[in-house]
């Protein structure tokens, strides 16, 4: 009963709470909710890469504003819950701000997700470029990377997941 007295003030706060990738209920707060709401109308993944021909880093774009907002307001529990999202781009979108943030959850949500091999398109380039969400995880956790210890696999652990993908 107290479990869903809970959840019935939380929905009349406007809270939203789910159950992160590691299985951990967190809330999410309303403004990080509307947030991540506008990010999900862009499929497309904005980090700031540089682009075209001159290789202008894209830091102007109204979505990797909304991602750089995300990272200045989020706290890691709500990003290590974003990081179940069923939007592929608010997923990796989480997981490269942890991964800035060194959190020491980065490594199990990679193997939580090692399986998923969907793609995404990034922008970076002339063209863009596509990842699969594991690639794009694994690549974030590359041990030749100012990263702590905790954030990042070693050599022998990234080159046996490099083999294990395929790439």
């Amino acid at each position: 009963m107290r479990v869903s007295s809970f959840i019935f003030i939380c929905s009349i706060l406007g809270l939203a709470i789910s159950v992160d990738s590691l299985g951990q209920a967190t809330t999410i707060r309303p403004k990080i909710n509307r947030l991540v709401d506008r990010l999900r109308k862009e499929e497309i993944l904005h980090l700031g890469a540089p682009v075209g021909e001159a290789g202008v880093p894209e830091t102007n774009n109204k979505y990797y504003k909304r991602y750089v907002k995300l990272g200045s307001r989020a706290t890691d529990n709500e990003l290590i819950s974003l990081t179940n999202d069923s939007s592929k781009t608010i997923k990796l979108y989480a997981f490269s701000l942890l991964s800035q943030r060194e959190n020491h959850e980065i490594k199990n949500i990679f193997l939580l997700n090692l399986g998923d091999s969907s793609e995404v398109w990034a922008t970076g380039g002339c063209t863009g470029v596509i990842w699969k969400v594991n690639s794009f995880m694994l690549n974030q956790l590359r041990p030749d990377s100012n990263k702590s210890e905790r954030a990042k696999f070693s050599i022998e652990e990234f080159d046996g997941y490099v083999r294990m993908l395929g790439y």
